[in-house]
């Protein structure tokens, strides 16, 4: 599992749910609100062609994977 920080003040939960969920399928990726950004556990790191879909799909300030 991966877990990945979002920042994206301006964005509800519901649309990063439905990305990871068009991407690892549903109930596979987790989100939670933590201090200020999204808290995600994924499944495995995104490729670069999935960042880039994140970007045009979802607005967010920052993402870093750990």
């Amino acid at each position: 599992m991966k877990i990945a920080i979002v920042s994206a003040r301006y964005m509800e939960q519901n649309a990063i749910e439905a990305f990871f969920g068009q991407i690892f399928g549903f109930g596979q990726a987790r989100v939670m609100w933590t201090r200020g950004k999204f808290q995600c556990m994924l499944p495995r790191a995104l490729t670069p062609t999935e960042m880039d879909s994140m970007r045009a799909s979802v607005e967010f300030t920052h993402y870093n994977e750990s």
